[in-house]
């Protein structure tokens, strides 16, 4: 059975039409260059909840995987109470360690984002401890065939996801990510967004990462044989976005938030008629 709920600290969402949006917050990453200051930071925040985020997910220093976070973690407790404090919408930290995850629930967060499907159990207990919930994704890519894709990622996220809940992790607090875009083929990444209903049936809410999106551009026809352009790139990420919710992802993560919004309520709205 498909999940129907989501649960963000001590929020209860319902997914059972409607996609949330996730907005991404740069920290240290893309983007962070016009994030001068804990100030902007704040207010960049709050800019994404206004345009309709439902939560957000900080990159934190400290946080990618193979960074020594050391004294990084007074830094991420810093970031992520300063948030904390201004918006009013549950916050994730993508990081795959333990010690940035005790450091982000301890300031606040209630959701941790590990791209990295990591089987620490360290880590994974952590998330337990603090009642948190996990985003676990493939790292890609995924050797073989487009067409093996979505096998060999629904397999490693089955025995992901049978890991969090040994560690304690209640399923709706447990969120699969395939990995769209993650150093894979075109081909890839089209199998794994077409096995988003795959993916689903598995009993957790999916995620669907709408940041590195080049391959949407590679798939396009350009109208008399221009490049396309940001503009153009927007409308194809979209359409990704309506598919993936059709087909059963529950977590759309993207910095356009304006845009995805608009599309989840447009799916939610049909899907909802159709019942």
């Amino acid at each position: 059975m498909r999940a129907t709920t989501l649960r963000l600290g001590s929020r209860d969402v319902d997914i059972g039409d409607r996609a949330v949006v996730m907005g991404v917050l740069d920290v240290n990453g893309p983007g962070a260059a016009a994030d001068r200051s804990l100030a902007d930071l704040v207010r960049r925040a709050g800019h994404l909840v206004d345009q309709g985020a439902d939560l957000l997910d900080l990159e934190v220093e400290g946080g990618a995987p193979g960074h020594d976070a050391g004294g990084d973690l007074e830094a991420v407790a810093r970031v992520v109470g300063a948030v904390t404090e201004r918006v009013d919408v549950p916050l994730s930290v993508a990081t795959s360690r333990e010690a940035v995850a005790r450091a982000a629930f301890g300031a606040g967060a209630v959701m941790v984002n590990d791209r990295t499907g990591c089987t620490d159990h360290a880590f994974l207990a952590a998330v337990a401890e603090w009642g948190a919930t996990v985003v676990g994704g493939h790292r890609g890519p995924v050797g073989g065939a487009p067409d093996a894709t979505a096998d060999t990622v629904r397999d490693f996220l089955a025995g992901w996801a049978g890991q969090a809940r040994a560690a304690g992790i209640p399923p709706d607090r447990i969120v699969l990510d395939g990995g769209l875009g993650q150093d894979g083929s075109t081909g890839q990444a089209l199998a794994l967004l077409r096995a988003s209903g795959l993916l689903a049936d598995l009993g957790h809410p999916v995620l669907l990462s709408l940041v590195d999106t080049a391959f949407v551009g590679t798939v396009r026809r350009p109208a008399h044989g221009r490049s396309d352009g940001p503009a153009e790139l927007d409308a194809s990420a979209l359409a990704a976005s309506a598919l993936g919710a059709v087909l059963g992802c529950r977590v759309v993560r993207t910095r356009d938030v304006t845009g995805h919004r608009q599309v989840c309520a447009v799916v939610a709205a049909v899907r909802g008629a159709a019942r």
